[in-house]
């Protein structure tokens, strides 16, 4: 699919989950191979985000997993603390339970989303060496 195809103010929806993959120089085809990976949506998307917030590379993910997986695992040393909110997917405890045993020195802490207080205390408590805080909506609708 190429850029000049379609000259329209947004572009359309491509509702196709799989593509025709370039094989040994052959021009007919898409750079594109499944919906998940890489798909004309995302590269519309990606060129007007970095269009829109003036950068050049932008990353987008087919599920909210993955981009909590990603986070969490960039950020991750030894000696990270992660404070997280109680309200969260099951996959997610489970990255923080493997981060944990990846990384000894690695810890989490698990706060009340409801309790305002709490959360600051926590905050407050552990400023100087928080290095991410995930709050979650657990919320397919």
């Amino acid at each position: 699919m190429e850029e000049f195809w379609y000259h329209g103010m947004s572009e359309p929806i491509c509702t196709t989950s799989t593509w025709m993959k370039k094989w040994n120089g052959d021009t007919n085809r898409s750079n594109n191979s499944y919906s998940r990976t890489k798909n004309p949506n995302f590269d519309f998307l990606q060129k007007k985000l970095n269009n829109i917030y003036d950068c050049s590379h932008s990353c987008l993910f087919s599920s909210g997993i993955s981009a909590i997986s990603s986070i969490f695992y960039t950020n991750v040393s030894q000696d990270s603390l992660y404070i997280v909110g109680n309200e969260m997917y099951c996959d997610t405890y489970r990255i923080l339970d493997h981060l944990k045993q990846k990384f000894p020195g690695f810890e989490y802490i698990i706060v009340d989303v409801k309790d305002d207080g709490g959360l600051m205390d926590c905050y407050l408590k552990c400023e100087d060496g928080i290095n991410l805080m995930n709050f979650e909506s657990c919320c397919n609708t």
